[in-house]
């Protein structure tokens, strides 16, 4: 078998880091481009929870818990709220992925009526 054909380990160690780091970079440029509002706590919780990242799910879930004077919507808070008790009090079980689809559909619907008024 000719080896060249395939990537030393050394070659996929230096690739594996180089993807790592520009996934940093990438998440570092997305999280400028989004400002400071409720909308973007609701974006980062929909990409946390396509890729499973329970620690970047419980960060947006803190912050969609934090009481707003203008919220249009209080079951996005209060979901929160229930998502991020669940998970302070033991890892995430299969409540908390009950618990975050709860919420993920609480955002569906604040993201649904602010299509609708504008």
């Amino acid at each position: 078998m000719d080896s060249a054909e395939y990537p030393s380990l050394l070659a996929l160690m230096r690739a594996h880091s180089q993807l790592a780091s520009d996934a940093r970079r990438i998440e570092r440029v997305v999280d400028g481009y989004l400002a400071d509002g409720r909308f973007d706590h609701v974006e980062r919780l929909f990409r946390a929870a396509t890729v499973d990242d329970w620690q970047a799910i419980s960060l947006a879930a803190r912050q969609l818990a934090q009481p707003v004077a203008e919220e249009p919507a209080p079951e996005v808070a209060a979901a929160a709220r229930e998502l991020v008790r669940t998970i302070r009090r033991n890892r995430p079980t299969r409540r908390s992925a009950v618990l975050l689809g709860e919420l993920l559909q609480a955002c569906r619907t604040l993201q649904e009526r602010r299509r609708a008024a504008s």
